[in-house]
């Protein structure tokens, strides 16, 4: 999970507990009497880059991924990982790992790629 997401935790046999962000698949099949609230430290120098997949539906356009990292990057973000897919409908998909502490940077993220030509969807995966 990122700084920011609402989250609860899970306690686990000899490993303490194991954080995830709500709606996560592993918090939702844990057993509930396992489940315990949990909140962020306020100490937000703590905060560790993560890596966080992005899904971008875009039109099969040339340049389009060239917008696409330089809407990220003008944000001062990194991009780990692209994996870009054309469909048959003269539609594309990437998938995008984008380098984010705080899910205020996610979100900065995902409103830049949407402001870009040809961009139809951002989600998270």
């Amino acid at each position: 999970p990122l700084m920011g997401e609402k989250i609860n935790g899970v306690v686990t046999q000899g490993k303490g507990v194991t954080i995830h962000r709500l709606g996560c698949k592993y918090l939702l099949e844990a057993d509930h009497e396992r489940v315990v609230d949990v909140q962020w430290d306020e100490d937000k120098s703590n905060t560790r880059i993560r890596p966080v997949q992005l899904q971008v539906l875009c039109e099969d356009t040339p340049g389009v991924l060239a917008d696409m990292s330089r809407a990220i990057s003008s944000l001062g973000i990194n991009i780990g990982n692209v994996n870009l897919r054309r469909l048959t409908n003269g539609r594309g998909v990437a998938r995008l790992q984008v380098m984010v502490g705080k899910l205020e940077d996610l979100e900065k993220v995902m409103a830049h790629l949407m402001k870009e030509e040809g961009i139809l969807s951002v989600s998270r995966r």
